[in-house]
């Protein structure tokens, strides 16, 4: 599915010089700029926090069974976002995507800080999502529009470091604010700081709309797999943690299926055969995250369940592997080459999947402080690969085609999630259906996460066309 711009109207689209985007000197690009990280901390803390908030939320609503129906909600919304947001992107600009995310992101927080039933709680969580999924793709494509190559290093090293500060005292604040006050302060005061954020937005957001001359008369087709993807990782994610019942496999199985059917039609040709550029880029991010996200979530578990820790001491290991991202970002802000960029893509891969499998020694007896220096160097990998592999994206793809490229990059980056939490489960709960869970089944998890990390890194050789 493809547009024609005319060439006027891309000219329409303002590229500050690079002297000017580096230096601040463009009063406009600043403003962005502040903007855009302003709602990217935001985000992460709204993440953070709600984290930390839902314990207290399903129960004080009576709704503890449900209480996973709240966060599929939002992970299958996000999922629908992100297409929705990177088709209408590439066709009218991202102003409209990130106008209406904003929107729902506050509708969102307000249906659910103001929610007298769970029910509405969750229709909150699902606008939340959607309202990820367009911004997320939009603010993307506004990078894209707004900010020269040799600048984007830079500015998506300041998005990794906008989530250092909500993980490292977003749980505490949130934990405080439910004890002391009520959870519902933690949805009903994002919003005052949010809209203030957006307004600085509006100067980049007029320039960069533009008049496109649809070539397809298909729109639902992307539509329609967009909620079909959602549904299926909501299936996929259910079915994983019920894999000892009948109705477990079936949803495991279904979710599988329909996944598989799905991504043939939203990502692009050849992805799943690694083929040059883009196609190996968006492989490469899923098997990345598969690797990371799988491996971290089981780590505060294992401190808990096997070393005796607190779960407050147990995240701390989060913490340490937000921190060595944020460094591993702005690692690689001093790269200024696509081959740069790859090999950086490479070496971070690598080093995810040597974190993941150094997990696996060290739950077999060495001292749990050994974690905390393996995960941040970990998390230097993934910064480093996560920001590369952005930049990477935007460079490789054209004006009019780097919102529906942004989302399928996002795609990836969710459903890889998605996998490795999904693939940790399964092994996790088949073992726990046989009695205690020992550190050796840990330790085999992240052994085989570790293979999808060595995989990201073998994928990303690809990642540039060939010449």
């Amino acid at each position: 599915m493809t547009i024609t711009v005319d060439a006027n109207q891309q000219q329409d689209v303002p590229t500050p010089a690079q002297g000017e985007a580096m230096t601040g000197t463009r009063p406009s690009l600043r403003l962005v700029t502040i903007g855009m990280l302003t709602l990217v901390t935001l985000i992460a803390f709204e993440a953070m926090a709600v984290a930390t908030a839902m314990p207290a939320v399903a129960k004080a609503m009576d709704a503890v069974g449900a209480y996973g129906l709240a966060v599929s909600a939002f992970l299958a919304m996000s999922l629908f976002g992100t297409v929705i947001s990177g088709y209408v992107s590439d066709r009218v600009g991202p102003r409209l995507p990130l106008l209406i995310g904003l929107a729902s992101f506050t509708a969102g927080l307000l249906a659910s800080g103001f929610a007298p039933v769970f029910a509405v709680f969750v229709f909150g969580r699902a606008l939340a999502g959607v309202s990820a999924g367009l911004i997320s793709v939009a603010i993307y494509v506004l990078i894209g529009h707004a900010y020269p190559a040799d600048y984007r290093p830079k500015i998506f090293a300041w998005f990794s470091a906008a989530w250092v500060l909500p993980a490292l005292i977003g749980p505490a604040v949130a934990g405080w604010l439910t004890d002391a006050v009520s959870w519902r302060v933690i949805f009903l005061g994002v919003p005052p700081i949010a809209i203030p954020a957006a307004l600085a937005l509006l100067p980049a957001l007029r320039s960069t709309s533009q008049q496109a001359r649809w070539t397809s008369v298909r729109p639902w087709r992307r539509i329609l797999a967009g909620a079909g993807v959602a549904l299926a990782a909501t299936a996929l994610q259910w079915g994983a943690e019920r894999l000892g019942s009948g109705t477990g496999i079936a949803a495991t199985a279904v979710g599988v299926v329909a996944l598989g059917g799905t991504l043939a039609v939203l990502l692009p040709a050849g992805t799943a055969r690694l083929r040059r550029g883009l196609p190996a880029l968006i492989a490469t991010r899923g098997l990345l995250t598969m690797s990371f996200f799988g491996a971290d979530v089981f780590i505060p578990l294992m401190l808990v369940t096997h070393r005796g820790l607190s779960p407050a001491i147990a995240g701390i290991a989060l913490t340490s592997g937000a921190l060595g991202w944020s460094l591993g970002a702005w690692v690689q802000a001093r790269v200024h080459t696509d081959a740069g960029h790859s090999r950086m893509l490479q070496f971070g891969s690598y080093v995810v999947a040597i974190g993941s499998l150094l997990l696996a020694v060290v739950v077999l007896g060495l001292p749990s402080w050994v974690i905390l220096a393996v995960w941040i160097v970990a998390g230097v990998g993934m910064g480093a690969a996560m920001s590369s592999g952005s930049v990477l994206l935007l460079n490789l793809s054209d004006p009019a085609e780097q919102g529906t490229n942004s989302s399928h990059l996002q795609l990836a980056d969710s459903l890889g999630g998605v996998l490795g939490v999904g693939v940790g489960g399964a092994i996790f709960a088949a073992a726990h259906a046989q009695g205690p869970v020992s550190s050796t089944i840990f330790a085999g998890i992240w052994i085989v996460l570790a293979v999808a990390g060595v995989g990201a890194g073998l994928s990303a050789r690809r990642t540039l066309r060939a010449t």
